[in-house]
Formats: structure tokens, C-alpha cells, sequence
């Protein structure tokens, strides 16, 4: 399965909530500094030729006596942040952020993922009131890459359009490797894809294969979960409304199914869950519910979907989002292997009582319970329920 990642990256991020907090300095050129380097700048500040890399001591001098400079406090834009990311949130359960100002998201999962890009940046710029660039890949360097060169791309850079690109575009190799495939005269991806895996290990080392995947578009780099902590979310956008419930199962068993490998891969639990359902006419039903039995893998989470969506259908859904707050490590463990020897030792003994007391009072006085006859629906929902512990 090809992923859709799309890379978000905020400008002006920095100036803009520097300047909420100090409004008088708003008909000002201000840039922000980290580490002694202009990271940010508002339009002022561009006007003077002071951009984001540029050294502060530069800015200085081309800023003069007007120019504001603001240290970098990360505390600052914890909050800024946090509102845009749980705007992301809302579109997808994968989100990576980077720094304060830029993050990849993960839209896999979506049916039209090109449709909830579009949403998800339209609702971001529309909160922050920020000029937005981003890019999609199927790839986190990819997506960025797409960002870089086009700042506005909803569809994902294909690796048959990396081969025109720069030697420079390969953002996943050092810039030391760059140059050097440069001076050697592979001036495009593209010319790379004729060295041989071999040569590229002779000459690169470990990074031999990476270049040999990248300018393949192969190389796997894939979103981790970042945001929100400790907590596992999934959510669906539907362009086409659902309309039944085999369309809602088949939705809640591919979400059941990403947050059952997000939580086998951590060894995180759950025993809370959040449903939040979007119908039509843009009603929102949100049903919560603690469970005895933890959500851990892929069977759990689809079953507590179930329970909790229940029976009715009372219009068409245009929306799904699954959230398991506070989740918990789980540690596995394996029985001890004399306890197990300990019960099969115990069996013969059991099976001698059970016969002295048919001889004693009956044969049909003690039955075992493998020999009573149980109706299958019965079986079926007996097995069920302690499979899951729904009750």
C-alpha cells in the first residue's frame, strides 16, 4: 500500500506570535533568533533583505536602528503549536511533528486522501491566519521535497518524477555525499540510478544503500507518532457519504486495524475509548465507555467500535474519528512452564474423583462440561465474550 504523507510547514510561524505578544512592535521590522541566526522574519524584515538563515549580526546591520530582534523561547510557542496540530488531529491519528512550526501527517487510511489534504490545509490556514506551504509524498522526505519545490502539491511526488530533479533534492543523503555525487558529475537523480548497489557501498559505505533507494523513491520513511502523547486516535472523511452499516464495519475494521499495530508495536493499552461520529447533516454523536478488558490489538479495537456505534443508523456519516485516551504500557509476559507441568500432573487425579463419584451416585450425576451439548449460538457467544470481555 502506497502511504500519502503530507508535509506541513507554517511561515512566519515565529514572527507572528512573537508580535501577539508585543503588539507595539507591529509596524516594526522583527526577526527571530536562535543559536545567533535569524530563524524568522516578518514582511518588514524581508524588505531589508533579513530572511530566515540569516546571521544576526547581518540582520543588524541591514536592519539598522529599526530592526527588533527577539531571542527564540520554545515555552513561547508551545501553545501556538498545540492549536494547529489538534486541527491536524482532527484529519489524521499519524502526526509527526518536527519543530513548532512544521510536522508530517499521514492520510493513508482516508478513502480519498487528496480530499482530506485539501480540508485539513484549508482549516489550518483558516485558524492561524498563516501563509501555509506544504507537499505530499508517499515518503516523509518526499512530501518535503514536494513542499520545497512547489509549496502548494495535494497529490503525492512520484518517484518517476525525481529523475529530472537536482543531486541536491536528495534530502535523505548528508549534504558531503551531495557534493561528492555532484563533483563526480551525477548532476540529476536520475544519473544515479545507473551506479551499481555494489559501487555505491564501495564508495559510500553505509550510506550506499540509501542513495540506491532514494533515487528510487524506495527508501522507507514513514511518519511516527508524536502527536497527540499518549494518545492513539483514527479518523475517516468520507467525499461519498456511508450510508449502511456493511460500509461502517468495513471503515471500523481498517481503523481496528492501523490502531491495532500502532498498539502491538508500542505495547500501549487502552481501556478508555471515544467514538465520534459526523453524520450528514453535520450533527456530531460522540459515545465514551471504560472497558474491563483493555483495547490492545486489532480484534479488541474493532469490537468496542462496534458496541459503541450500536445498531441504529439514523442518517448518512460523513465522518468517523476513534480516540483511546490514556494509554498505558503493557508488559507480556509468559506462564511459568511448572505451573503448566503442575496441571497436567493434576488431571489424573481429577479424572479417578470423577469416576469414583459416577460409580458412587450415577452416571449422570457429574457430567464434564465438554460433554454437555450447548446450542451453537450460545457456544458462538459464549467464545465471544471471553475472547473480549465485552459483557
Amino acid at each position: 500500500m502506497h502511504r500519502h504523507i503530507v508535509y506541513v510547514f507554517l511561515d512566519q510561524f515565529y514572527v507572528k506570535t512573537a508580535l501577539e505578544l508585543t503588539p507595539n512592535l507591529a509596524n516594526r521590522p522583527v526577526a527571530v533568533v536562535r543559536d545567533k541566526v535569524v530563524i524568522d522574519a516578518n514582511d518588514l524584515a524581508r524588505r531589508l533583505g533579513i530572511v530566515a538563515g540569516t546571521a544576526s549580526a547581518r540582520a543588524k546591520v541591514l536592519g539598522g536602528g529599526e530592526l527588533h530582534l527577539v531571542p527564540w523561547n520554545g515555552d513561547v510557542y508551545v501553545t501556538a503549536q498545540e492549536n494547529w496540530l489538534s486541527i491536524a488531529a482532527k484529519h489524521s491519528g499519524l502526526i509527526e511533528p518536527n519543530e513548532s512550526h512544521d510536522a508530517w501527517i499521514d492520510l493513508t487510511g482516508h478513502p480519498d486522501p487528496v480530499y482530506v489534504a485539501h480540508h485539513c490545509i484549508a482549516r489550518i490556514q483558516k485558524a492561524t491566519h498563516l501563509a501555509l506551504r506544504h507537499g505530499s509524498g508517499t515518503s516523509k522526505w518526499m512530501s518535503r521535497l514536494s513542499a520545497s519545490i512547489d509549496g502548494s502539491q495535494y497529490t503525492p511526488l512520484q518517484a518517476n518524477e525525481l529523475a529530472e530533479l537536482s543531486t541536491e533534492c536528495l534530502l535523505p543523503i548528508s549534504s558531503q555525499s551531495r557534493e561528492r555525487l555532484t563533483f563526480l558529475g551525477y548532476k540529476r537523480i536520475g544519473d544515479m540510478r545507473r551506479i551499481p548497489l555494489r559501487t555505491l557501498q564501495e564508495q559510500f559505505g553505509e550510506e550506499g544503500v540509501r542513495i540506491h533507494l532514494a533515487v528510487r523513491g524506495s527508501l522507507r520513511d514513514f511518519v511516527q507518532p508524536g502527536y497527540p502523547p499518549q494518545i492513539a486516535s483514527e479518523c475517516r472523511l468520507f467525499a461519498d457519504r456511508v450510508e449502511s452499516m456493511p460500509e461502517i464495519e468495513h471503515v471500523f475494521r481498517d481503523m481496528a486495524r492501523c490502531l491495532g499495530e500502532r498498539l502491538e508495536g508500542a505495547q500501549m493499552i487502552g481501556r478508555e475509548i471515544e467514538l465520534e461520529i459526523t453524520f450528514e447533516s453535520n450533527k456530531i454523536r460522540r459515545v465514551a465507555r471504560k472497558f474491563s478488558r483493555p483495547v490492545a490489538c486489532f480484534r479488541t479495537a474493532f469490537v468496542a467500535m462496534q458496541l459503541l456505534f450500536g445498531e441504529e443508523f439514523p442518517e448518512a456519516i460523513i465522518g468517523v474519528r476513534v480516540i483511546l485516551p490514556k494509554l498505558e504500557k503493557f508488559a507480556s509476559y509468559q506462564p511459568a512452564i511448572e505451573q503448566r507441568f503442575n496441571t497436567i500432573d493434576r488431571a489424573p487425579k481429577l479424572l479417578g474423583a470423577l469416576d469414583h463419584a459416577r460409580t458412587t451416585v450415577g452416571e449422570q450425576a457429574v457430567i464434564r462440561g465438554e460433554d454437555v451439548s450447548i446450542p451453537r449460538r450460545k457456544r458462538l457467544l459464549g467464545e465471544w465474550q471471553r475472547a473480549n470481555g465485552w459483557f
